[in-house]
């Protein structure tokens, strides 16, 4: 046993380049004291491996779902046979957090089969807590385990998703039975409460997201006075990348001189391509890269642009603005906590093409000594509100508090 316990992790997809927060998270957590095995109920494309940190992190995780029926199978038979009573709950409780509907339903015993594997694994490994990340299926998986198990479990919720079908997948219910829920910005709090009985708000925190070591405690890289912005994440929709990708074309046919790199894939991938072909090599489609490269492309622009439909708060945000580099964003959930307009950044509305390519125009025109003065405030605020060391913290002392719990419950039982 280790100094302050053996705890679990699971999420969805883990590790990937998108969820490097999490692993930031869990190496803190391993830190502090705590044994840390993670779980994650599918692997992550291989393109996501895009750092030896990553791959090592998914080298020591275990998947629960990796093509092997009988695995499960087997799971779920040693379930039945070793707690009958638990599995007959578990079930009524996937009844309760899935969509309703034949395809929620069957979902959901493929979430009961899941459960059994990590509860079973759980006990084979002696974890005493479980925490989940994203509150939609691997939070009904983290749930239905732990009631398995025998153990506590808690969660910490993001948005935006979730947020769209709260009801269809039960938040409250999950926030209620989870020994704590932390949210990563007071947006997201205020969303879980309205959704989670009254009762449950006392055991709803903020922890926020925080950026990886390395991107703290640099002195300032100077702004180049070349005009490149970039966009870092998934090329989709609900992302903002048409509309990003209208500002910048409409820029470009004025006569503005703008240049574009794009981290990242999806299925927008081409249109970006024969959107802004006028760029020539001024736009770049660069793929998933490592965290190592994101920091030298922050360096190489003047601003990240975030002109997202939806989000929570995107840690990559955190990353640019702590690499002393400003932010246009659109202003919506938690980003209005982070971006102050004016500040280290500029807020518009979402959805705002107008908006965007005046906000654009201003950081293209704007003297590298003043965006530099912008970057600066920035990463004075990210070192003040998204620090690992002062964040993670506060989730292992929650963590704490139900491993004493726990040990009380079954003091008392005995």
């Amino acid at each position: 046993m280790t100094a302050r316990g053996r705890i679990a992790y699971l999420t969805g997809q883990y590790p990937n380049a998108g969820t490097t927060f999490i692993q930031v998270e869990v190496q803190e957590l391993r830190r502090l004291g705590f044994e840390v095995v993670t779980f994650s109920v599918r692997e992550p494309p291989r393109d996501q491996l895009v750092s030896p940190s990553l791959t090592a992190e998914h080298a020591r995780t275990t998947y629960l779902f990796d093509g092997s029926k009988l695995r499960l199978l087997a799971a779920a038979l040693w379930a039945l046979r070793t707690r009958t009573r638990r599995v007959l709950l578990a079930l009524a409780q996937m009844w309760e957090t899935v969509p309703p509907g034949v395809v929620g339903r069957v979902k959901g015993l493929a979430y009961v089969f899941e459960a059994c594997l990590l509860a079973r694994e759980m006990e084979r490994a002696g974890i005493k807590h479980l925490h989940n990340h994203l509150a939609e299926a691997s939070a009904t998986v983290a749930m239905i385990a732990a009631q398995l198990a025998g153990i506590r479990y808690s969660l910490t919720e993001h948005g935006s998703g979730i947020f769209f079908h709260p009801r269809a997948w039960n938040l409250g219910a999950k926030i209620e039975r989870s020994a704590f829920t932390v949210c990563i910005s007071d947006f997201c709090r205020s969303q879980c409460m309205l959704f989670a009985p009254r009762q449950a708000w006392q055991r709803i925190h903020v922890v926020r997201a925080c950026v990886q070591p390395a991107f703290l405690g640099h002195p300032p890289v100077p702004i180049p006075e070349a005009p490149r912005l970039l966009f870092i994440g998934r090329l989709t929709p609900e992302k903002g990348v048409p509309v990003l990708l209208e500002a910048v074309r409409r820029l470009a046919a004025r006569g503005t001189a703008v240049e574009l790199s794009l981290i990242g894939d999806g299925p927008l991938r081409e249109e970006a391509r024969a959107g802004l072909a006028s760029l020539g090599a001024g736009l770049r489609l660069l793929g998933w890269r490592s965290s190592e490269e994101v920091r030298a492309e922050l360096a190489r622009a003047r601003v990240l642009v975030v002109p997202s439909f939806t989000e929570g708060l995107p840690v990559v945000i955190m990353e640019a603005l702590a690499s002393y580099r400003p932010v246009i964003a659109t202003q919506i959930a938690g980003i209005g906590e982070l971006v102050e307009d004016g500040v280290n950044g500029w807020l518009i509305p979402a959805g705002a093409v107008d908006a965007l390519e005046a906000a654009l125009a201003s950081a293209l025109a704007m003297a590298p000594e003043r965006l530099l003065a912008l970057g600066t405030n920035g990463a004075a605020r990210v070192a003040q509100k998204h620090d690992p060391r002062i964040e993670v913290p506060k989730l292992a002392s929650l963590i704490d508090e139900s491993l004493r719990e726990s040990e009380a419950s079954l003091s008392c039982v005995a």
